[in-house]
């Protein structure tokens, strides 16, 4: 016999593009609609033209639940940025949940996140440390990626990174419209946006128990290359100027950087040093997990 579902008054956003995996679509839509305690809206961003696979799902998905899923379909590709400003506008409650398509919610997430709300009515944006994971062959690897838990130990990281899983977080609408929303800044637009958030004495917190489980491509996918580092010049420019971040930060993003000009095994090898992140183990536990989904 099936549980029956609660809802909770809380809206998830999230946003598909033509490089969404019809898989990893479905395992994630199943890791938030699966549960006992779920939202009671789900927007979906279709932004510009999506995999026909991808897009049949998701109007299958609409059909089931056609109480629960809002579809916003751009007709050509705007960004993220952009999409999810365009997305929050359709949300309708003012607690807000982010995903990403690609990434693996887990138990009791949603319910978690809106009790912590609810009791701590001071905190504006909650995030959490995050499950990593790569699948090889027949097993699943996985570590820890620990974050700061209070907003003193969080807004000190600012200065040198983003202390906030944006696909984790769960975020008072009103708090994030009135600290400008989303906009355009590729690869950045969730610490641009944060960084707003704390010029404007907004409280954060992380739930130091992950409560997302993110799938890499294979234990050495990291963010790299000349583009990237283009964009991350960019986007410290952009912040210095805005006042967002200070002369402070440079030598911070000078290193960063610098790394993403590295070859692939030379930086990778640096992220071993990370105190933040734990080794990576055979993960049987999230293997059962994500069979059932």
């Amino acid at each position: 016999m099936k549980k029956k579902k609660i809802f909770l008054p809380v809206s998830c956003l999230c946003s598909l593009y033509k490089k969404s995996e019809l898989l990893e679509v479905k395992k994630s839509f199943n890791s938030l609609l699966n549960q006992k305690y779920i939202p009671n809206q789900i927007v979906i961003v279709l932004d510009g033209e999506i995999n026909k696979n991808v897009f049949n799902y998701i109007r299958n998905l609409k059909t089931k639940y056609s109480d629960l899923i809002k579809i916003i379909n751009l007709k050509f590709n705007k960004g993220l940025g952009i999409s999810l400003n365009i997305g929050l506008n359709e949300c309708d409650n003012e607690l807000i949940a982010r995903f990403d398509t690609d990434d693996i919610n887990l138990k009791k997430r949603i319910l978690i996140q809106y009790k912590f709300l609810i009791d701590n009515p001071k905190v504006d944006i909650y995030g959490s440390s995050v499950v990593e994971f790569f699948i090889k062959g027949t097993k699943i690897f996985s570590r820890k990626k620990i974050m700061p838990i209070s907003n003193k130990e969080i807004n000190k990281c600012f200065k040198y990174r983003n202390p906030i899983n944006h696909p984790t977080v769960m975020f008072r609408k009103k708090v994030i419209k009135d600290s400008g929303s989303y906009i355009p800044m590729q690869y950045f637009e969730d610490y641009h946006l944060w960084l707003r958030c704390k010029k404007n004495k907004r409280h954060f917190a992380n739930s130091f128990k992950p409560l997302v489980a993110m799938h890499r491509k294979n234990s050495l996918e990291r963010r790299k290359g000349l583009d990237y580092f283009m964009k991350e010049i960019f986007f410290l420019n952009n912040c210095i100027t805005s006042k967002l971040l200070f002369l402070n930060s440079i030598p911070f993003f000078v290193l960063r950087t610098t790394i993403r000009l590295l070859p692939g095994f030379m930086g990778n090898l640096l992220v071993t040093f990370d105190n933040k992140r734990s080794k990576w183990n055979n993960d049987l536990k999230l293997k059962i997990y994500l069979k059932k989904l």
